[in-house]
């Protein structure tokens, strides 16, 4: 199929199909320096953000919290908008998903950061633990359910009621302390915040694991960025046993470690969203394009062989249509051949009638048949021939034999000459001028005369071509 007739269709690449302007290339696709180069940028970013909050620390811890927790409530809120007002164009319902949970873990996230200073206490039982598990049991349940909807659609009025109703309810569990203790003053840290500090962890793993098995519903560097986000998160959940402290922006390591998960769902869903939609919100159509192209190139080689089995049918059947015409010839010549000799009573009338009749129908000069006559082959009826043709060539036994047709020992034969060769059947099949039946036919009886030994050891006479016929049968 001609290329040049594809200008309308839709390709895989990112340009042909309005992502990019004309000329530019997929950035995700890009090989080499360049791709290495956004790696290490990231890394950076990464080895930043613990020096960032060491530095707030060493000047106020509650700074440095405030800080990790206003960088997770906006890049979860950032990632709810985003995805929010692309839903109705969003092929990949994961991330409508994930943005709706993460605008209700932002917000709890943020109730946890001001709780800190006593809005939200009540009594002596400080809710701000409590809002921080409510906030991280939200974000377990919402990536371990969020790759469900990488293969499926979700409704987004639905999903965000009923996700707004599962947060409200945790909030409202860890304000009227329906959670269990996580700190007791006096005492410490309980063995239920262990408990749920690996209940979460155990949870995000499991997210993994589902993630992984819709990998191929994501572009490459989007997937491992998510992943990556996951396993930050379950390291500052499990870097709470390192420290003892009720307070958790006493824990630098942790603050870092869910700053960089955040930072990795920023890099996954809203800088990629933005710079590169194709590879997040609109995967599945780059996929759809994808099999489209696949699709066609598979109907171009189907139409490719079916065309040639047609060509091959068409020859089949020209092939019989010939063969029938043959038959159908045949046929009539028999007929013919029948009507010609009916009316005959002796031999040399029908022969002769034969040879007039083969004349005519087939177009000859000239047509001889010969006829057993003791020991030879003369010729009974001839119609074209010269005269002094005829009389030289009327035997096929050699001359100076002693009777005609007979060697010394009495013994008829050999013949001579290329009609004695074919009564005797003494023909060569592999040579081109004899058939596999025995006959003889040549079209350029001089040219084959001078090349071929053979054919002038067979043609021992050669009056035929002196006498100027080349078409010979």
């Amino acid at each position: 199929m001609d290329e040049s007739a594809g200008a309308g269709r839709l390709t895989g690449s990112p340009a042909d199909n309005g992502f990019l302007p004309q000329g530019k290339t997929d950035p995700s696709r890009t090989p080499g320096p360049l791709r290495t180069g956004k790696w290490l940028s990231l890394a950076l970013g990464l080895l930043l953000v613990p020096a960032a909050l060491f530095g707030a620390y060493r000047n106020s811890p509650g700074l440095a919290h405030d800080l990790a927790e206003t960088f997770s409530a906006i890049v979860a809120c950032g990632t709810f908008m985003l995805t929010w007002n692309a839903r109705r164009i969003i092929d990949n319902h994961y991330f409508i998903f994930l943005g709706i949970a993460y605008l209700f873990v932002g917000v709890i996230d943020y109730l946890h950061c001001i709780s800190f200073s006593g809005v939200f206490a009540s009594g002596l039982h400080g809710v701000s633990i409590e809002f921080w598990f409510a906030s991280r049991y939200l974000q377990s349940l919402a990536l371990l359910a969020a790759p469900l909807f990488a293969v499926r659609k979700v409704q987004p009025a639905p999903a965000f009621a009923g996700i707004s109703a599962v947060a409200l309810a945790l909030v409202g569990m860890a304000y009227y302390g329906i959670f269990p203790d996580y700190y007791v003053p006096g005492e410490g840290l309980t063995y239920a915040k262990r408990v749920s500090d690996y209940l979460v962890s155990g949870v995000q793993a499991v997210s993994i694991a589902l993630l992984w098995a819709v990998r191929e519903r994501f572009d490459r560097d989007v997937f491992r960025l998510l992943v990556l986000s996951v396993v930050f998160s379950i390291a500052a959940e499990m870097s709470a046993i390192v420290y003892t402290d009720a307070f958790v922006y006493n824990s630098v390591a942790g603050h870092s470690l869910k700053v960089a998960s955040f930072f990795l769902v920023y890099k996954a869903v809203i800088e990629a969203g933005l710079v590169r939609p194709y590879t997040t919100l609109f995967r599945n159509l780059e996929k759809s394009a994808q099999e489209v192209r696949v699709a066609r190139d598979l109907l171009d080689s189907q139409v490719v062989a079916r065309t040639a089995d047609l060509k091959s049918a068409n020859a089949r059947l020209e092939e019989e249509l010939a063969e029938r015409r043959r038959a159908m010839a045949i046929r009539e010549l028999i007929l013919d051949l029948h009507q010609l000799t009916r009316p005959k009573d002796n031999v040399r009338d029908l022969l002769s009638s034969l040879a007039v009749f083969l004349k005519n129908r087939f177009g000859f000069e000239a047509v001889g048949v010969r006829f057993r006559d003791a020991s030879d082959y003369p010729y009974f009826a001839t119609v074209g021939f010269p005269r002094e043709f005829v009389q030289m060539e009327g035997s096929l036994c050699s001359p100076d034999r002693i009777a005609p047709g007979e060697d010394a020992t009495g013994e008829s034969g050999p013949y001579e000459c290329v009609c004695g060769a074919v009564i005797e059947r003494r023909h060569d099949p592999t040579l081109p001028f004899f058939s596999p039946a025995g006959t003889f036919w040549t079209d350029n009886a001089s040219d084959l005369l001078a090349a071929s030994e053979t054919y002038r050891s067979i043609a021992v006479r050669g009056r035929c071509v002196r006498e100027g016929y080349e078409s010979i049968a």
